[in-house]
């Protein structure tokens, strides 16, 4: 958190492209929704392959019930994504998740949800 001119915001750095993409989509479905979550605005973002987001600092002053935690996940899975967007980030790229071993970014790009359904399915399965 940081205060300037008495405007308060975060600064998050070290963030890949696709994540400032992702949280850029995400505010704009938001926004456009009446949805219960909030996603802070980016207000500037500068860097070249990692980036500084300087964005929104959303206060919270209190833990969410269990009712507003299920209607936050509710929302969250509500927004819908454009048909023609693969898995992974918006704007392209490939999938950075844990299941990816090493580096945790998949060595392929999935053009739909079943090649990468059939992909997981395929390596999941131990080998008798």
């Amino acid at each position: 958190m940081h205060i300037h001119n008495g405007e308060t915001f975060f600064i998050k750095y070290d963030v890949p492209r696709c994540e400032w993409k992702n949280q850029q989509f995400l505010f704009d479905r938001i926004r456009a929704s009446a949805a219960s979550i909030r996603i802070p605005e980016i207000y500037a973002v500068f860097g070249a392959d990692r980036l500084y987001l300087i964005m929104e600092f959303i206060q919270t002053d209190h833990i969410a019930s269990d009712t507003q935690r299920a209607r936050a996940i509710s929302d969250f899975v509500s927004i819908e994504v454009p048909p023609d967007i693969a898995p992974g980030p918006v704007g392209g790229g490939r999938i950075h998740m844990r299941i990816f071993w090493d580096d945790e970014i998949s060595d392929v790009d999935y053009p739909s949800i079943q090649d990468l359904e059939g992909h997981l399915n395929r390596v999941s399965i131990p080998k008798l």
